[in-house]
């Protein structure tokens, strides 16, 4: 399954490593789905673009940073926390880091959001 969306890098930290002798990062990433909760992405990027990306924005990857991702081989595994929740698991084709929006226009969306009143 292919899938191409934003979402948030959690409180977990980005893990590097090797895999098959690439360089390979690792990101467990949160789709915010509002009232129904959260749901959560293990991905991993391997080779010389997710390299790249890293030496880049390494200090951009902070708990909440926005990103733009390309995924593809998704797959729903029993996660690692208990007790065990559904984890989607991915391989990313492609990543970017997203602008935060300024809290005054956080502050407007979520105004234009609330339910009117009658």
């Amino acid at each position: 399954m292919h899938h191409t969306g934003t979402l948030f890098l959690s409180k977990t930290r980005p893990e590097i490593g090797q895999v098959d002798g690439a360089f390979a990062l690792t990101l467990l990433l949160l789709d915010n789905l509002g009232a129904a909760g959260k749901e959560a992405y293990r991905v991993r990027w391997t080779g010389p673009q997710a390299q790249a990306f890293w030496q880049t924005h390494q200090g951009d990857l902070v708990p909440g940073a926005v990103l733009r991702v390309e995924l593809e081989h998704l797959r729903a595994h029993v996660g690692a926390i208990h007790p065990p929740m559904p984890e989607l698991r991915a391989r990313v084709i492609s990543a970017e880091i997203c602008p935060k929006r300024p809290p005054a226009v956080r502050e407007q969306l979520s105004k234009q959001e609330q339910p009117a009143h009658v």
